[in-house]
């Protein structure tokens, strides 16, 4: 080994330390998983050509790896070589098939060995090998005791083969899934089975038995649940069949199955077995082949085995994959099981009825068991009954059989002559005096006319003194296939032509309804129409004789449906003719969407269907029922939805028609979006200048999903007008250009996207200019000081007061409430302005201006420091009023002589001193400057 393969192989090792792990659908080989990879002894179904392919497919976990050999022998000589080439999928990740590994059906093993091969070819590592592998057909074989016994009476049977097979057990567990020779648990029968068809084709079989002694129908049910339980009988065959990997290769499936049924007197038996055949049908499709057997008479007492075995010959009725198989007359040893010799008889006859399809044996309808199609009298003495066959049999004479009872001693005759039965009572009998064999005929005389109406073959049970058991002979066709027994045949009138067959016809009226149509047949009284659901036939209606016609509707599109008809009347039923019929393909699903385009406005648009010529609209709002909107034609695709409201929620479903067809039905919604809050309006502000302008600003709460806000003003005997489109950042707005005393009205809506709310709306008034106050002034010369006054204005709170003296550079500014001012700063021959403005709620007047020049003061007074400083008393603060700007400092010294506050100023002519943290009491006021010092007794309250 190359040193390339002895890592590749230790990386496996440590990477799964494993070389095989079984799962459900793959199986592990160091890092290479084959999801498809066979098991050891595997038999592989076979195709029309006698060949076998051997899928090997899956993923490789290790990069490196170009490819995958497969060597194939056969009976350990070379044979073939196939290799599957690996794509890496990701650096780590490779997939792969092996084509072309074929095998031939036929008596010969084959092997194969399997190889991960590098670029160059040279290196490899053995993956694995499988063993004993042939090709073959599979056949299915269930029911109960005569499916599985082995083992009857101490009489095993064993057919040792390797070229046959079987998969696990009846009942096995998961694990139990290998490929085994079937000898001996599958049963003698399947063994018999298999061994015929081995010697006489040498093609390999595998019949996997799920049967189950003593079980009754119902016990072989699926859960519908879970159809693999392995706790059912059912779950279990099919899991096994499942895993074989030839669930659509089956060859045919085997029922035999009854007895349970019939010792239980069961009534409800044909209604359980179509609910199991339909499960087969679910789970088994690709198979077209049943062999329902008819059970034996038993000796146990039944009073419903007569009935049982009845419907179980009239099963090929319920689908045309059903054939039956009768097992009368055949060895048994203990009256419900039989010999070895008997199953062996039984594998014979299966042998004929599968070889005609695989085995290339010539069909033959004596291969088949004769199924009784009608009776009649041969003639109006009613002293002779002919039973008729299907077309082409050939009954022949059975003669009786004579035997020595083991219990009594007796000689007893026993003839076909002693198990025919009239009216469905055992007890009525007649004396037949000979049997005539006729081609597909078997005609009973008498030895008196009878009056008897029905007429059956083989008694309900089986057990007299001499024989507890059914002992022949039986009824059969020139190959020696036993005819079915039956029950409650009704005989029908000598000169009575066979009731003919309507024929039908099927015609898709449209995609869920089918015209069947037929012939008028003479002497029918009613016809049976049926269809195969599931498998089986089933009656949809039964019409009188009026009636050529019948729809029948509730029907799946494109799909196959299969017909037939029979005409009926009291005493005849005639062969079904049958026709088939696919109705109409459903038209494409329509592509429906809808989507808001504008405030109150849903679009619905959809796609063009090819073959439509109409489309039918419909809406539902909030879940309510659907109703109509219109039917457009094949060239209109749109809609515009124009009675939509805020917030509700619209359904549009739509449905396209063509011509015997229509879509399915296909749906969109859409909800509306929802009706904006209402924004609120609110004053902000609003204010009149004394200029007669006024201004305003409103404001409102910011919406949730707007987008802008629309604002519009209006004034009395006007329409709004926008203002602004506003964004949804704002929430207020503002003007400036009203007029005073006006009124204007505000609206606003929120907008979104395809909504907006409602409009909220506010008046507004604009104030009035308040009247501009009339300033007077006078001079008091003995106090230097100025009176300022004013008139009161109505509706002013305040009154903004300023003054200005010509040269200075500084200005006095204050708000009073009252209407007067003394003015103590008194400059000789100084002009002096005064402006009053005066203010109330929101609004102002205009500015009154006053402009006043002081007087000349003759003589040389000197000035009183002490009216210089004022109010005195004093509370809060004082004013200091210097006879000229300069700088200095004020000190403020207690009766104690401490100084107990300071101010320094500098180039001022007033000052003002707070006072608020002196206690009350008599204090010095000392004003210093560089030329001078002025003393001042104040009284502080």
């Amino acid at each position: 080994m190359s040193n390339f393969n002895k890592v590749f192989a230790i990386t496996f090792f440590l990477l799964f330390a494993i070389g095989l792990t079984e799962k459900l659908q793959a199986q592990r080989v160091y890092s290479v998983i084959f999801n498809d990879l066979p098991q050891d002894s595997q038999l592989f179904p076979r195709n029309n050509n006698n060949i076998a392919n051997i899928p090997i497919k899956g993923i490789i976990e290790v990069p490196g790896w170009t490819y995958l050999s497969v060597i194939l022998t056969r009976e350990g000589k070379n044979y073939g070589y196939s290799r599957g080439y690996i794509n890496y999928t990701s650096s780590t990740l490779g997939n792969f098939s092996v084509p072309n590994v074929n095998i031939k059906a036929e008596p010969a093993e084959y092997e194969i060995s399997i190889y991960a091969m590098n670029a160059n070819g040279k290196d490899s590592l053995f993956m694995a090998s499988r063993q004993h592998l042939v090709a073959g057909d599979i056949y299915v074989l269930n029911g109960q005791s005569n499916a599985y016994a082995f083992n009857i009476g101490n009489e095993p049977f064993f057919y040792d083969n390797k070229y046959i097979r079987t998969f696990g057990k009846h009942l096995g567990q998961v694990s139990d899934t290998l490929w085994v020779n079937p000898s001996p648990q599958v049963g003698a029968l399947a063994l018999s089975f298999q061994k015929y068809i081995f010697e006489n084709t040498g093609i390999p079989t595998c019949i996997i038995n799920g049967s189950v002694p003593g079980t009754g129908i119902s016990q072989h049910f699926k859960d519908e649940s879970y159809p693999t339980n392995l706790g059912t009988i059912y779950g279990s065959l099919l899991y096994r069949i499942q895993k074989s990997r030839a669930i659509d290769k089956i060859k045919g499936y085997i029922w035999i199955q009854g007895e349970n049924d019939i010792f239980d007197n069961s009534t409800t038996y044909p209604d359980d077995f179509k609910k199991l055949f339909k499960s087969w049908q679910i789970d088994f499709p690709a198979i077209e082949h049943y062999i329902v057997a008819q059970s034996n008479v038993y000796p146990i007492p039944t009073i419903n085995a007569a009935s049982i075995r009845n419907f179980q010959r009239q099963t090929p009725l319920l689908s045309n994959k059903i054939e039956v198989l009768a097992l009368n007359g055949y060895e048994t040893l203990d009256g419900v099981h039989h010999t070895n010799k008997g199953y062996f008889q039984i594998a014979a006859r299966l042998y004929k009825l599968f070889g005609a399809q695989y085995y290339g044996v010539t069909d033959d309808i004596n291969n088949h068991s004769p199924n009784v199609k009608r009776a009649y009298f041969t003639s109006s003495k009613h002293d002779a009954v002919a039973l008729e066959f299907p077309e082409g049999t050939e009954m022949v004479a059975v003669p009786d059989t004579v035997l020595k009872s083991p219990y009594t001693g007796n000689i007893v005759t026993l003839g076909i002559k002693d198990y025919i039965y009239f009216d469905n009572d055992e007890s009525r009998t007649a004396t037949i005096t000979r049997i005539d064999y006729s081609g597909n005929k078997v005609i009973f005389n008498f030895n008196a006319p009878i009056s008897y109406n029905k007429i059956a073959y083989l008694p309900g049970r089986y057990y007299t003194f001499d024989f507890t058991k059914y002992m022949g002979p039986s009824m059969r066709s020139k190959n020696d296939l036993h005819a079915c027994s039956f029950y409650d045949l009704a005989i029908e009138s000598e000169n009575t032509a066979p009731l003919l067959s309507p024929s039908l016809t099927a015609t898709a009226l449209y995609f869920d309804k089918v015209n069947l149509t037929w012939n008028k047949v003479d002497k029918a009284v009613n016809y049976v129409l049926e269809v195969q659901d599931g498998g089986i036939y089933q009656v949809i209606a039964t019409l009188d004789s009026s009636m050529t016609s019948w729809i029948h509707q509730g029907l799946l599109p494109s799909t196959l449906y299969t017909y037939r008809i029979k005409a009926i009347n009291a005493i005849q039923t005639s062969s079904y003719n049958g026709t088939t019929v696919t109705t109409t393909a459903l038209l494409d699903s329509p592509v429906i969407s809808a989507s808001q385009v504008a405030i109150g406005e849903v679009k619905v648009v959809w796609g063009a269907v090819k073959g439509a010529n109409s489309y039918l609209l419909e809406r539902s709002i909030n879940g309510t029922t659907f109703s109509g909107i219109g039917t457009f034609n094949s060239t209109t695709f749109s809609y515009a939805d124009t009675k939509v409201a805020y917030g509700l929620s619209y359904t549009y479903r739509l449905k396209a028609f063509g011509t015997g067809t229509e879509s399915p039905l296909v749906t969109t919604s859409i909800k509306v979006v929802n009706e904006l809050v209402t924004p609120v309006l609110k004053q902000n502000a609003i204010y009149t200048y004394g200029s007669g302008i006024a201004s305003l600003e409103i404001g409102w709460k910011s919406v949730d999903g707007a987008t802008s806000y629309q604002l519009e003003r209006k004034q009395a005997g006007q329409t709004y007008q926008i203002l602004n489109n506003l964004d949804n950042a704002k929430n207020s707005y503002n003007e400036q250009s009203l007029a005073a005393n006006a009124s204007y009205t505000y609206r606003i809506k929120a907008k979104g996207n395809f909504t907006e709310s409602k409009y909220d709306s506010l008046t507004v008034l604009t104030p009035n200019v308040l009247t501009t106050p009339t300033l007077a002034v006078e001079e008091n010369l003995t106090n230097k000081t100025l009176l300022i006054s004013w008139n009161s204005v109505a509706g002013a709170s305040t009154y903004q007061f300023t003054r200005n003296i010509e040269g200075q550079s500084t200005s006095m500014k204050t708000t009073l409430s009252t209407n007067k001012l003394v003015d103590s700063t008194f400059i000789q021959k100084a002009n002096y302005t005064y402006k009053l403005q005066a203010f109330g709620a929101n609004t102002e007047s205009a500015i009154a201006t006053k402009t006043f020049t002081t007087s000349l003061i003759l003589g040389n007074e000197p000035l009183a420091v002490e009216s210089l400083v004022y109010p005195n008393p004093c509370h809060d603060f004082v004013w200091i009023r210097l006879p000229y700007s300069t700088s200095g400092g004020v000190d403020f010294i207690d009766t104690q002589g401490r100084i107990v506050k300071s101010v320094e100023f500098k180039n001022q002519e007033l000052l003002e001193v707070s006072l608020q943290n002196l206690p009350a009491g008599i204090y010095f006021t000392r004003v210093q400057t560089a030329k001078a010092i002025w003393n001042t007794k104040i009284l502080v309250n």
